[in-house]
């Protein structure tokens, strides 16, 4: 897109919380893209904030906007980002161009979640790196939100895939909710294993419940822990989680890339 033109703007879309992370992590990238110089940017939720999807649609069209490019600030492709964004935007179809049926027939560009970018495999290489060196053999954990409908896989395989081209041997992969092995359980094969240093990296764009309670808790720390020695199939087990990716100075980079390839 021309990030200078008057008649074209992008838009971020969270998924809305009554907690301020996912706020905070999409408009941090909205600010690299401001910063970036992108003229005419704009952010909505799916629901439970404002604005909605159709009042940032309509805000964009008063403004004079004839093209938006839309990224779902998601993780991955599923119900939020097949169903609901289409819905709310008045297009019907999978990514790609489209003009809504919103008033002022503005023409969408949707693309995929930022979480399937390739350009978000160098953060996790970087958030891996930071992790300080533990006693034992150590091994990776990627933990996915999990879903009813299996859409998790590619974005695990992808991931998984990547960090194996970079070096990195042992990974092992695990859903905080309605996929196996749950967190639990991948910790407990891992020790089995002969693991003794667990770096669990989520695969998350924002913190809040399963990065502060459930996925410390499953891991046999106290909420809030990111880092520590939990008992694990009767093992003491050195346990260090990294921070999701929203916020990492290299998301602005990640944004900017996607929507210049849009």
């Amino acid at each position: 897109m021309n990030k200078e033109s008057a008649t074209e703007g992008v838009a971020l879309i969270g998924f809305g919380s009554s907690r301020p992370y996912n706020r905070e992590a999409m408009l941090f990238c909205l600010d690299g893209l401001k910063k970036a110089g992108y003229k005419n940017t704009y952010y909505a939720f799916i629901g439970r904030e404002s604005p909605s999807i159709p009042e940032m649609v309509e805000s964009a069209r008063k403004n004079g906007i004839q093209k938006l490019v839309v990224v779902p600030f998601l993780m991955s492709t599923g119900e939020m980002s097949l169903k609901y964004i289409p819905q709310k935007l008045g297009i019907d179809g999978f990514y790609g161009e489209h003009v809504s049926s919103l008033p002022g027939n503005i023409t969408v560009k949707y693309i995929r979640p930022v979480g399937e970018s390739s350009a978000t495999y160098n953060i996790y290489d970087d958030l891996i790196k930071h992790t300080p060196a533990g006693k034992g053999k150590k091994a990776l954990m990627l933990i996915s939100h999990g879903s009813k409908m299996g859409y998790r896989y590619g974005l695990m395989d992808n991931v998984k895939k990547e960090l194996g081209h970079m070096g990195y041997r042992d990974i092992y992969t695990a859903s905080v909710e309605f996929e196996e092995p749950s967190v639990e359980e991948c910790a407990e094969q891992m020790v089995k294993d002969g693991i003794r240093h667990i770096i669990a990296v989520p695969l998350l764009l924002a913190s809040g419940i399963h990065h502060k309670e459930d996925i410390p808790v499953a891991l046999g720390l106290k909420e809030g822990m990111s880092k520590g020695t939990a008992r694990i199939w009767d093992r003491d087990i050195r346990i260090d989680i990294t921070s999701p990716i929203g916020k990492h100075p290299k998301m602005k980079e990640v944004i900017s890339c996607i929507v210049e390839n849009a």
